[in-house]
């Protein structure tokens, strides 16, 4: 096998390795949140912090900047447990609910695991969604490097 056929095969296996880094959890997170919403016990909870996250990006073309709002969320549930958290998945965006009253969707056998969308009803998929269409592609990619360098 020549160098560059494992060069090939060695870089395949990277993308489907980060495919499935990034792909598994936006999968489970975006079930977890159809799921709570759809049967999750529905209570009202509040903001009590918001931290502002920023990544900065750097390359020979620019730099850029992204700004992710991180929510703490605090809510009661039906046996009077106070409960503390981050939702595991937001699309709250740059929106700043500080201190303001939020509808929350908890799993009552894991009130740990909840969600507060930005539209009461339901958390929008876009992020998720994007993020394993995008894993997807590393898939094919992936696959295609290492299946054509066997073949």
């Amino acid at each position: 096998m020549e160098a560059f056929s494992l060069m090939k095969i060695l870089g395949g296996l990277m993308m489907l390795a980060a495919a499935s880094r990034f792909g598994i959890p936006a999968f489970r997170n975006l079930r977890t949140s159809q799921r709570l919403a759809e049967s999750g016990t529905q209570v009202e909870g509040r903001v009590v912090s918001v931290f502002r996250k920023v990544t900065r990006n750097s390359d020979s073309v620019g730099s850029s900047r992204t700004v992710t709002l991180i929510e703490t969320i605090e809510f009661t549930t039906a046996d009077g447990r106070t409960v503390r958290g981050n939702p595991v998945l937001s699309d709250v965006g740059r929106t700043n609910r500080s201190g303001a009253s939020v509808v929350v969707y908890f799993d009552p056998a894991q009130p740990e695991s909840f969600i507060a969308p930005l539209d009461e009803l339901k958390v929008s998929p876009l992020r998720p969604v994007v993020l394993l269409l995008v894993c997807a592609i590393f898939v094919i990619w992936g696959l295609s490097w290492v299946l054509g360098s066997l073949g």
